[in-house]
């Protein structure tokens, strides 16, 4: 495990919501799409123009979930190199840093170390986490 990767963790987990919300609207539309109108008038069918909306929204779905599975399964592969990591410490400051984006201040803050402490600590951090796949 890199430092790259986990700097892309906070990205990631933004990108997953972002995809999750895009889907979700995706559903709610077609909802409206494909429901049948009720309103007891006469209408005239769209067929043509009613598939092809179908058929759209469901490549974008398709695609979306896709993109989602892939930021999924790396946001899980860091979650899980950091836990396997034996120092609490290191978890902490490496969550912290990576996956809630914190300031190194406001680590040290939390913590009660020196941000000069925590800069070491943090390099013996990375340095077994790259010895987990």
């Amino acid at each position: 495990m890199t430092k790259e990767r986990l700097r892309r963790y906070i990205w990631l987990k933004q990108e997953c919501r972002q995809l999750e919300a895009y889907l979700e609207r995706i559903r709610n539309d077609m909802s409206v799409v494909t429901s049948p109108r009720l309103t007891g008038m006469p209408h005239a069918k769209d067929p043509k123009g009613l598939d092809e909306i179908v058929i759209r929204y469901e490549e974008i779905s398709d695609k979306y979930e896709k993109q989602l599975r892939i930021y999924q399964k790396e946001t899980i592969a860091i979650e899980n190199a950091i836990l396997g990591m034996r120092d609490p410490r290191s978890r902490l400051i490496l969550r912290y840093r990576y996956m809630d984006g914190l300031k190194w201040e406001t680590i040290a803050d939390i913590m009660h170390y020196e941000v000069s402490s925590l800069y070491k600590m943090h390099g013996q951090a990375l340095r077994e986490l790259r010895n987990i796949p």
